[in-house]
């Protein structure tokens, strides 16, 4: 790694990730705030029915029990919006380089520094992997003040919602890796960020779609989110440890694939 290449990545990144940290801040503290009177004004009508029921084992991805205020406190956890700001981030940071550079015609004057291909590669890697931490954290942050305001029953001790944040963070990690290995492969920026959201969102599909249907459900192990599962955290019911192994095994794996093909791969900017 390289600090200079470090201080560049920062400086035009830090815009970006602040503003995905706050989202992601603002959005888990409002859920946490409005899932009270939510739930004081939802639970008798709603919560009971067989529908609403399957729409939230849709979206933990797992067939749940009765509905009621320690699941809908995962909401914060499992909800698109979340997801959605996690996953933008590492797509965002991690097509940087070389696919970003190549689209604005950059590539030669970075390549032509006295830095290797490897350290500019592991440079960009280190600030995505910090700034990702910066993001979860926030994100863990917003829910428990949340949580701590709306006085709502949760589903889970902090202990385990943090366990459930460190699977969030190897789930962003994944896509990380996945998307530098798109963004070394491919000659264009927009290619890799495309490849990589329709990889994200077939996950997320096969894994709402499992509770549904046994063919799809043994598709699914495909899927990361198959990997990310809070619910079983939350419940006790499960060891996240081995879900995130798995996650950043795969993120490692794809990682080490993208640094390879990018030392080794002749790049143009025309």
């Amino acid at each position: 790694m390289n600090l200079g290449l470090i201080y560049k990545a920062v400086r035009e990144t830090r815009v970006s990730t602040l503003a995905f940290a706050a989202g992601l801040f603002v959005f888990e503290l409002l859920v946490g705030i409005m899932l009270a009177t939510f739930h004081k004004e939802f639970s008798d009508k709603f919560l009971p029915l067989e529908f609403i029921q399957k729409i939230f084992a849709a979206l933990l991805g797992t067939e749940v029990g009765t509905v009621g205020p320690a699941v809908l406190s995962m909401l914060g956890w499992i909800h698109p919006i979340v997801l959605a700001l996690v996953w933008a981030h590492a797509i965002v940071v991690c097509t940087r380089v070389p696919a970003g550079e190549v689209d604005r015609g950059t590539l030669d004057v970075l390549l032509a520094l006295p830095v290797t291909r490897t350290s500019v590669y592991a440079s960009e890697s280190a600030v995505f992997v910090c700034s990702n931490l910066l993001i979860v954290g926030a994100g863990f942050g917003g829910n428990v003040v949340g949580n701590w305001i709306s006085g709502l029953e949760r589903a889970g001790s902090l202990g385990q919602f943090t366990l459930v944040a460190l699977n969030l963070y190897a789930l962003s990690l994944a896509a990380g890796g996945m998307s530098a290995f798109l963004s070394s492969v491919c000659d264009r920026r927009g290619r890799a960020m495309g490849t990589a959201f329709a990889i994200l969102m077939a996950s997320l599909f096969l894994s709402s779609m499992s509770t549904f249907n046994t063919i799809v459900k043994s598709v699914s192990v495909v899927s990361l989110m198959n990997y990310y599962r809070p619910y079983g955290i939350l419940q006790g019911q499960a060891s996240p440890l081995g879900d995130i192994i798995v996650l950043l095994a795969i993120g490692t794996v794809l990682w080490i694939i993208g640094a390879v093909v990018f030392v080794r791969r002749d790049l143009r900017t025309v």
